[in-house]
């Protein structure tokens, strides 16, 4: 039998089993790898691809097999600890965590590196879609399993990252209120929530950038009240020292504490849903059985309201974009929604103009 020249590895059978084993040499070590085949030209063919690996400096592909969905997690989580990225939280047991993992988690738990393939994040889609998830949320659970899969290969955990399709999203939602509506929904909220929804409304501030304030950050001066927002809670990274409304200042002057939080978040969403329900900007799809859903005004329009509200009180764009820490033009401009109220001011401008 001729001898296979030496660095290029050898084919054969072990004891006890049918299959077609290969051995080669990658990182200083003997790597016994199974082609689950009975064909020999499968074995060769194998031993082939894994000397062509190596030699392109990739891990044994055993290797890859040891990492699973949760190596590739606490990387991510690692990765946005290091650069400060505003979603990353604390759980109550002390972990980090991101809250849009919840559901890859759900998915994807126990599942090794290497499994998860393009036919399977297809699998989390399907399923996400039949929850009723939207396009668009789906789209950023799979751009944190991308980030992820993408950190695994630089790091040469994964030897290849698979092909993510994202999905066509709709139009960005364009709702908004009105200070009369604003205000109304405000009244109809639990007092100790009316708070946060007035920061949100006036300064277009996310609602968990809202929730990382602390009482420390808040600076009383005379008539005047600042919060002083750290890098970690502003989507751009730049620290931010932004003047408080003088309704909202005389409120926390009133509510003035040492430390903890400032603003009051306790069951937020559902005191949100039953005031806009109340107040007519919102209805439940069942009467008799919240639990099945809701349609109307959501928290995240006071941060479309407070975009627009800077904007059409003549706040420049470079200015109002850092009191609400959009990072880019092209998103603040989807938050800077127009109506047709301001299309027919425009045209009352421009009809001044020409009469003069």
């Amino acid at each position: 039998m001729k001898r296979r020249p030496r660095g290029t590895g050898s084919i054969g059978k072990v004891s006890g089993s049918r299959y077609w084993y290969i051995w080669y040499r990658a990182g200083g070590r003997t790597v016994r790898e199974s082609t689950k085949s009975v064909v020999k030209e499968v074995a060769e063919r194998l031993l082939q691809r894994r000397m062509g690996e190596h030699g392109l400096g990739l891990r044994p592909a055993q290797d890859y097999k040891k990492f699973r969905y949760e190596d590739l997690r606490d990387a991510l989580v690692a990765d946005y600890a290091v650069q400060g990225h505003a979603s990353l939280a604390t759980r109550k047991d002390g972990r980090r965590t991101v809250s849009a993992l919840f559901h890859l988690d759900k998915f994807f738990a126990g599942q090794h590196a290497a499994s998860i393939t393009t036919d399977l994040i297809r699998e989390f889609i399907d399923q996400r879609q039949a929850s009723g998830a939207a396009s668009s949320t789906i789209n950023r659970n799979l751009a944190l399993l991308r980030r992820m899969l993408v950190l695994a290969k630089r790091e040469r955990k994964l030897a290849d990252v698979p092909h993510i399709a994202m999905l066509q999203e709709s139009d960005p939602r364009e709702g908004f209120l009105y200070a009369d509506e604003f205000n109304a929904l405000r009244e109809a909220m639990p007092p100790q929530l009316r708070p946060i929804l007035s920061y949100m409304y006036m300064t277009g501030c996310r609602v968990g950038a809202a929730k990382k304030i602390e009482w420390p950050q808040i600076v009383f001066d005379g008539d005047r009240v600042e919060v002083r927002l750290l890098g970690s809670q502003v989507k751009n990274k730049k620290p931010l020292l932004l003047p408080l409304p003088v309704e909202l200042a005389d409120t926390l002057r009133s509510t003035r504490k040492a430390a903890g939080a400032v603003f009051c978040a306790t069951n937020l969403v559902k005191a949100f849903r039953k005031a806009a329900v109340a107040v007519g900007l919102g209805k439940w799809r069942d009467p008799e059985d919240h639990d099945k859903g809701y349609d109307g005004i959501v928290i995240h329009d006071l941060r479309r309201s407070g975009v627009r509200n800077l904007r059409r009180a003549g706040v420049s764009e470079d200015i109002a974009r850092k009191i609400s820490g959009h990072r880019t033009r092209s998103v603040f401009s989807r938050y800077n929604i127009v109506d047709s109220g301001d299309l027919h001011e425009a045209m009352s401008r421009l009809t001044a103009h020409l009469q003069k």
